[in-house]
C-alpha cells in the first residue's frame, strides 16, 4: 500500500518495482490459463465467462468466491492494521 510509504521516494520506487513486476504475473497467467483450454477444451476460450460456463461442479462457484472476496478481505485487514 502506496499510504505507508515514508516519502515520495519509496513510493516511486514501489510503484516502478510493483506495477511490472504484477503486471506480467498476470499477463502470464492470462496466457498460461488461455493456453491451458486447448488441451481441456479442444479450442481456444479467451472469454472468461464462457471459460466458466464451461466448467462443471463446484469449482466456477469456489473461483468466483475467491476472486470476489480476497480483495474485500484485504482491503479489511490493511483498514485494520492502521485505521
Amino acid at each position: 500500500m502506496q499510504r505507508y510509504a515514508k516519502g515520495q521516494k519509496q513510493q516511486i520506487l514501489g510503484q516502478a518495482i510493483g506495477l511490472p513486476l504484477f503486471m506480467a504475473l498476470f499477463t502470464f497467467v492470462g496466457l498460461a490459463v488461455t493456453s491451458a483450454t486447448v488441451p481441456i477444451f479442444g479450442t481456444v476460450i479467451s472469454d472468461p465467462i464462457e471459460l466458466m460456463g464451461r466448467l462443471e461442479g463446484f469449482l466456477p462457484v469456489l473461483l468466483a468466491l475467491i476472486g470476489e472476496r480476497a480483495p474485500a478481505c484485504s482491503a479489511q485487514q490493511d483498514g485494520a492494521l492502521q485505521p
